[in-house]
This record gives structure tokens, C-alpha cells and sequence, in this order.
């Protein structure tokens, strides 16, 4: 080892000095002809260095004298027992601390990015631990707060001494009670240093203009010391006064001075604000004349704010990041003691009154902190200081219904105006943690408005307001459904009384009326299609709905759930709560106009996922369960076979069969049910039990002269995918499914038979007035029974078959395609 030492220490001296070569001869190129000719040489040598990893060869030279440092100090270790045995102790207790401590700053250059311990191998190594790092940050948090939660009763200075952060997202809570314990508010933003080392150093105005600029959407610290807060704004400060003619007296920017003082001004307004020193500017003065430029408004705005003159504020939306960085600056102001909070929000309204701006969320959230910053001055200084509030979305949206008083005059015309700014704003949130909260802030707010003229529009710019996504919404209605009882706040929402919804109820009555005529979904417009769709999201996250509901709005939840968009999901989820409603008899006649379970069944395979995880085709499987033994509903359900049956496909039978599918099975479609046959196993005998639906349903089946095709062909998809499952199983029937396969056969020739019987002659159809496109559909649907019958006999006749089952195999993919062409063929189409 001490020779291999040796050797490796030499080659690494060697390497040394041929990458010193190295370096020379690419530094002399360029060194003689032409700038065009020295140029193209140098920049072959550097595609070289590309090509032929230079830089990767040369780094590894370190690692071969690191080696034999290694291989040193680890045979002198040993070469010294056969010496002295206390001094090899001690030799081997210096190497391994220090092979330790190589090895600490090798792993934590691979975990942190900014650590300047790095080394050719801390990219390699990085690859290695990544897997693991968010497993290690994740733990690292969960100790940290588990001990936190111990050790409450120590002073806060000894708990955060013994507990670093480790990169966690989360402020240490400074009390137990805070409300705003669980929030996950942004770390300052990496940039901060750099800006502000620039800030405090750079004496040139273009470099501190760009500063300024990059400053503008940092995410800044929550506290700050007074030399750094104090060293940047007077060096803001300098800048700007420099920027002016004269300054203190006029407001002359000097000529190509503009691009630099206005990013300075801005961010010299936010730090000052949120900073929370009172730095006066005075180069800042309100203007007595009117200001035409862009420049001279951008500064009229600034003032303003500084000032903290609201009543002053005017023409600040010029573009969008002015509008975001105005909108987070007016929480921070203070008011002067004579302007009342519905004097602030009436100026602040004022500045929409002409065109509406499209928000991004994180501006959006800074507009809801605005208007909650008017009617509750005591705002929690971590929460405006967040730069980007999208996270902090359902936090803002809960203390504005809390913080709006329901009985202004602006009330209105500020729910309206945040409806229709939060309108593009849904879809591009992120996933919502607090849904349940604001949904019982807007009932409260709800039920606190004067019933009087208006109300009701309230109501319903308060339900726009609060509509969140398909997944979001999938969430809550998933949580307050099965853990109602249990925690809160969804024990609290679940527990909400039929009066505190029935505003809802009003409200959803009142919509179509007055945003657009009419009842059915394909004539409303996006308006109307919102308003509803909020209505709905409301009564579909509650657990305590009437069991009698308003006529009118029952018709418009049966009309939602007709629709093709996303609203019937949410008309889908309102259903689910009330399945009272399914057996009424007072509501049951009005449901079957609706054709309720066609639309429920087809909303629930639209939006079905993996079953043991997928709470919309459980609520659609128990609506079925409750009403399957009603006779009333026993016609309605017999079309809807190929429903039910689709929502168990092949994949889900691998973890066994749910009982809810045999059950309704057996009482719906298969009563008589022989159950002396020996199948192999449950899956079988459940694919038996569908094959035998399907033959019932095929006998039923009428062939008029005008059938609906769409139902039509879906039992016929759902026959061909049923009698093809053993296929996808990896399997073929077992001897006992022969029986159910034949009667299969029998029922679709019977159907053919039906179906050429229903045929009108050429002349019947003209002496009936039938239309000639209606005679030649039923020859076509009369053709396409004969081919269905005739094939399954093919594939699934006696011939087929042998004591140990099903035999032919080779002929089910191309039986698969000529059905699937068929059945998808645009005759059906």
C-alpha cells in the first residue's frame, strides 16, 4: 500500500504538470494572423475541450493525490502495530476523524446545492442520495415538530437553539394558539443576498436600477435588523435623488434616469413598508398638477402610497406587475383616522370601474388581502409580507366573508367585482387544503345579509367566488362525506341546518331568471353555467340537505346533471348527498322524467378511477343499492345494465368481488338465477351472473320502428366486452359456462329475429309517412343484430366447446375487431 502510495503520488504530480501543458497551449492560441483566423483557432481548441471532457480529466487529478493520501495514511496505520501499539491507536483515530470529516463535507455538497464543499464527485454522489433526500427532509420535520410539541414549555430562544430549521418551509410558531400555525409560508427568496450586497456596495445607478428591478419579485425576510433595512434604503434613497432635476422641488427626472428611479421608487416604497421603518423620501412629494406621462404616474402612484393618501390613489393600473406591486403594497398603509374602512373600499372600487383585469392567483390573493386589510386593520404581518399568496388562497378567501360586513352598501357591488376578477383565477390555483372553511365562511356571511333587494345577487357572486376545481373539489366532497363525524372543521359543515342552506336553494332558483332564460344547460352561457356550478359545489359539500328540496331547483340540478361539462359532476355529487330524494314518492315521479339514472351512470364512469380508492362510483353504486329494491325504480334500472356492469370491469375482480355488484345483480336483472352450476371460482361465477343479465335484457329488448341506437349499442359493447373477460383474465371459460354462452347465443339470434320483424316494407313505410332515412336505419340495425348473433354463434356455439371448457383461442382478437368495427361503425356513430 505504502508503494501504491507512492506511484499514485507521482502520477498525480505528473498529470499536474501535463494539464499545466495543457493549459499553456490553448492559452497561446490566437497568437498570430488575422482577428478572424486567431478567432476560428481558438474556437476549434474550445469545441475540443467540449468534445474531449477537459475539464471533467483535469478535476479527477485531485482525486488521485486524495487517494494516496488515503492509501498512506491507511498502510502507515497499520505498518505501525507491528511498532507500537499506542501510537497506532492514535494514528488510526486521526486518520478515520479524518476520513470522516471528508466524507461529512462530500454528502453535504450532494445535499445542498450552495455548500462550497464541491468536488468532482459530488455530482456523481448527488445521483446516488437523491432518491433519499426528500425521505430525509420529511423526517428531519416530523422530529422537529414532534419535539417542538415536547419542549412548549421551554423559553422560545432555548427551543430554537435546540431545533434548526432543516430547510423546512414553516416558520417556527411563536405561541401554541396561533392561527396561523399551519401555514406554509416561503422561505426568502436565495436572491435576497445578492440584491442586497449589490444594494450596499455597487455606487453605479444602472447596476442598482437592475437590482431594483430583480428586488421587486423576491420573496423578502419577515424580520429585519436596522443597519441592513436602514444601509439599503438610503442607498435607494441616493439613487433617486440623483435621478431628479432638483430634487425636493420638482418632479424632472433627468433624460435616461427613468428606467433606473422607477424600479428604485418601487422598492424603496416596499422595503420601507415592509421593513416597517419610516424612512421619509422627500424627493417624494404629491404633485399639485396633473401628470400626463407614464413615467410621471408611475411616481404619482408611489407617492401616493408613501403618503398614504387613499385618497389620492389614481390611474395605478398600467400594467400588470404595477397592479401586483400595488396590490401588495396597500395592506401595509395605514389610514388616516377620518377615512372609515367603507371610504377605502369605495375608492379602491373606483379603480375597476372601467376595464377589468385578468389576475394571475398570486395577484389575486394580494387584491383579497387588500380588501381584507380595509375592514381588518390588524392583518398578520407574516401574512402580508408573503409576496406570492397563492398558497395562502383559502386562508384570504375565509377572512374576506369573514372581514366584509353583510349590511353596506358596497357589500354588492365588492362581491360582484371579486367574483368576476376570480372568474380566470380557479383553474390555476393550487390544490386547495382549506376548502371546507371558506364554504362555511360564505354560509355565514350568507345568512347574515338583510333580506332585502339584491340579496340574492350576493349570494350568488358569493357562490362564483368560492367554486374550486374538478380535483379539488373531488377532495372535500370525499373528506366531509366519510369523516363528517369525526373531525373537524367537516364535522361542523356536515352539521350545517336546512335553514342556513335554504338561501342556497333561493339563490339556485334565482339564476336562470335573471342571467339568462331559459332551463336547459345547452342555452346557458359561461355566466349562468358558473353561478350554477358554485350553487351546486356548495349544497355538494354538505351532508344535511332538505328531503323535500324546491321543485325548481331539483329541475335544475336534473339539468345540470344532463349537461356535458364539468357541472354535471358537481350536480352528480349534490345527488350523492341526497338519496333521500331517490325515494320520495312525491319526487320520484318528477326524477323519472329526467332519465336520472342514465346520466348518473354516465357521470360516474366518465369520472371513475380505481375503485377501492374512487369515491364517485361508490356513491353511484350505493344510490343503485338503496334503490334496487324499490319497485318504482325497477323498469329504469333494467336499461341501465351495461352501466353497472362497466363500472366492474376485469381489473377490478383481482382483489375479489364486491357484493354490492352480486346482490343488485341478482335482484334486478337475474332473480331466477340457477345456482347448481360448479364454477371454478368467484370470478366466474360472477361473469355467469352478468352473461345471464345480458340474455334477460336481449329477450326484453324491442326493436320499434325508431329504437334508440345509443342504447343499443352500448349493450351490445358491454355483451362483446362481458363474453371476451376470460380473455383478458389470461384465461378461457371453464365447462360451466357453456350453458350461459348458448342461452347468450339464443337470446342475440332471438334479437335478430325481432329486429328483421320490425323492418317496415318499402311500402308499409310509405303508407305509414315513415321517412326514408328511418326505414333505412332499421335495416341497418336489423343487419347488425343478424351479424351479432352470428357471431357469438361462431365463436361460442356446442361446437366450440370440449369437457374442459371454451377450446377455440385463436379467432377471439379477430372476433374482437370485426365487433368493434361494427359496433363503432358510422351507421351508429
Amino acid at each position: 500500500m505504502l508503494y501504491i502510495s507512492l506511484f499514485t503520488t507521482l502520477l498525480a504530480a505528473l498529470l499536474a504538470v501535463l494539464g499545466k501543458q495543457w493549459i499553456m497551449y490553448y492559452s497561446a492560441a490566437g497568437s498570430r494572423g488575422t482577428v478572424e483566423e486567431r478567432g476560428l483557432e481558438r474556437q476549434r481548441k474550445l469545441d475540443g475541450l467540449v468534445k474531449w471532457k477537459f475539464d471533467t480529466v483535469l478535476q479527477m487529478f485531485p482525486l488521485l493525490l486524495q487517494l494516496a493520501l488515503l492509501l498512506f495514511a491507511t498502510s502507515i496505520s497499520v505498518f505501525l502495530f507491528t511498532v507500537h501499539f499506542s501510537i497506532a491507536i492514535v494514528v488510526l483515530v486521526l486518520t478515520a476523524a479524518g476520513l470522516g470529516a471528508y466524507l461529512f463535507l462530500l454528502v453535504s455538497a450532494a445535499i445542498y446545492p450552495d455548500s462550497p464543499f464541491q468536488t468532482p464527485l459530488t455530482p456523481f454522489l448527488g445521483q446516488l442520495v437523491s432518491p433519499g433526500l426528500r425521505w430525509i427532509h420529511d423526517t428531519l420535520r416530523i422530529l422537529r415538530r414532534a419535539i417542538g410539541q415536547r419542549l412548549w414549555s421551554f423559553p422560545r430562544d432555548s427551543v430554537l437553539h435546540l431545533l434548526p430549521r432543516f430547510a423546512s418551509k414553516k416558520q417556527f410558531p411563536s405561541d401554541p394558539t396561533d392561527s396561523y400555525n399551519d401555514l406554509d409560508l416561503a422561505l426568502t427568496s436565495p436572491e435576497v443576498p445578492a440584491v442586497l450586497w449589490i444594494l450596499g456596495t455597487s455606487t453605479d445607478p444602472i447596476i442598482i436600477g437592475a437590482a431594483a428591478e430583480m428586488g421587486l419579485d423576491l420573496q423578502w425576510p419577515i424580520e429585519w435588523d436596522d443597519q441592513s433595512a436602514l444601509a439599503v434604503l438610503a442607498r435607494l434613497s441616493g439613487t433617486l435623488t440623483s435621478a431628479f432635476e432638483e430634487p425636493g422641488f420638482t418632479d424632472t427626472v433627468r433624460k435616461g434616469m427613468s428606467q433606473i428611479a422607477i424600479p428604485c421608487v418601487k422598492l424603496f416604497c416596499m422595503l420601507n413598508l415592509v421593513t416597517r421603518r419610516d424612512v421619509v423620501l422627500r424627493v417624494l412629494y404629491v404633485p399639485q398638477r396633473p401628470t400626463v406621462s407614464p413615467e410621471a404616474t408611475e411616481f404619482d402612484l408611489v407617492r401616493t402610497l408613501l403618503w398614504q393618501r387613499t385618497d389620492l390613489l389614481r390611474d395605478w393600473m398600467q400594467s400588470p406587475a404595477t397592479i401586483r406591486w400595488a396590490l401588495y403594497l396597500i395592506p401595509f398603509q395605514e389610514p388616516p383616522s377620518f377615512v372609515s374602512p367603507q371610504m377605502r373600499a369605495e375608492e379602491f372600487m373606483t379603480q375597476f370601474s372601467e376595464d377589468v383585469p385578468r389576475l394571475d392567483p398570486s395577484t389575486f390573493t394580494n387584491y383579497l388581502c387588500c380588501v381584507w386589510s380595509f375592514f381588518s386593520p390588524m392583518i398578520d404581518h407574516r401574512i402580508m409580507v408573503q409576496m406570492d399568496k397563492s398558497d395562502l388562497w383559502d386562508v384570504l378567501l375565509a377572512e374576506f366573508f369573514e372581514a366584509v360586513p353583510a349590511d353596506t352598501p358596497q357589500t354588492s357591488r365588492l362581491l360582484h367585482l371579486t367574483a368576476e376578477l376570480a372568474t380566470g383565477v380557479v383553474g390555476r390555483i393550487p390544490r386547495r387544503r382549506n376548502a371546507v372553511n371558506v364554504i362555511q365562511g360564505m354560509l355565514r356571511f350568507c345568512n347574515l345579509l338583510p333580506r332585502q333587494d339584491g340579496w340574492l345577487d350576493v349570494v350568488v357572486s358569493a357562490a362564483k367566488l368560492i367554486r374550486m376545481n374538478l380535483s379539488d373539489l373531488r377532495v372535500i366532497h370525499s373528506t366531509v362525506l366519510h369523516f363528517s363525524s369525526s373531525f373537524r372543521p367537516y364535522g361542523e359543515l356536515a352539521a350545517v341546518g336546512a335553514q342556513e342552506i335554504e338561501g342556497i336553494f333561493m339563490a339556485l332558483e334565482y339564476v336562470p331568471q335573471v342571467l339568462q332564460a331559459g332551463s336547459e344547460p345547452g342555452a346557458w352561457d359561461s355566466d349562468t353555467t358558473l353561478a350554477i356550478d358554485g350553487l351546486l359545489q356548495v349544497l355538494a359539500c354538505n351532508n344535511s340537505l332538505p328531503d323535500d328540496p324546491p321543485i325548481e331547483s331539483l329541475r335544475l340540478i336534473l339539468h345540470a346533471l344532463s349537461a356535458s361539462t364539468d357541472i354535471a359532476f358537481t350536480a352528480f355529487l349534490v345527488l350523492s348527498r341526497a338519496k333521500s330524494w331517490f325515494l320520495s314518492p312525491k319526487l320520484q315521479p318528477f326524477i323519472h322524467q329526467f332519465s336520472v339514472l342514465h346520466h348518473l351512470g354516465r357521470v360516474a364512469n366518465e369520472y371513475q378511477d380505481d375503485f377501492s380508492l374512487n369515491k364517485v362510483t361508490t356513491s353511484y353504486v350505493e344510490i343503485i343499492r338503496i334503490i334496487a329494491p324499490q319497485s318504482e325504480w325497477r323498469s329504469a334500472l333494467w336499461t341501465e345494465l351495461p352501466t353497472w356492469i362497466r363500472l366492474f370491469p376485469a381489473a377490478k375482480f383481482l382483489n375479489g368481488i364486491p357484493q354490492t355488484f352480486i346482490s343488485v345483480l341478482q335482484s334486478i336483472w337475474v332473480p331466477e338465477f340457477d345456482e347448481q352450476h360448479h364454477f371454478r371460482d368467484e370470478r366466474e361465477y360472477c361473469v355467469a351472473l352478468s352473461l345471464a343479465a345480458l340474455s334477460n335484457v336481449w329477450d326484453a329488448t324491442d326493436f320499434p320502428v325508431s329504437p334508440p341506437a345509443l342504447q343499443f349499442v352500448r349493450l351490445a359493447d358491454c355483451t362483446v366486452s362481458t363474453a371476451l373477460y376470460f380473455n383478458d383474465g389470461g384465461r378461457m371459460p371453464g365447462p360451466a359456462m357453456a350453458i350461459l354462452y348458448a342461452r347468450l347465443c339464443e337470446s342475440l339470434v332471438q334479437a335478430a329475429a325481432k329486429a328483421k320483424a320490425a323492418i317496415p316494407s318499402n311500402n308499409a313505410g310509405a303508407d305509414s309517412g315513415l321517412p326514408p332515412d328511418i326505414v333505412q336505419f332499421s335495416n341497418r340495425l336489423a343487419l347488425f343484430a343478424e351479424e351479432l348473433a352470428g357471431e357469438f354463434s361462431v365463436e361460442f356455439g356446442p361446437s366450440q366447446w370440449s369437457a374442459d371448457g371454451l377450446t377455440n383461442q385463436s379467432g377471439w382478437k379477430d372476433f374482437r375487431r370485426r365487433l368493434g368495427s361494427t359496433i363503432n361503425a358510422e351507421n351508429f356513430v
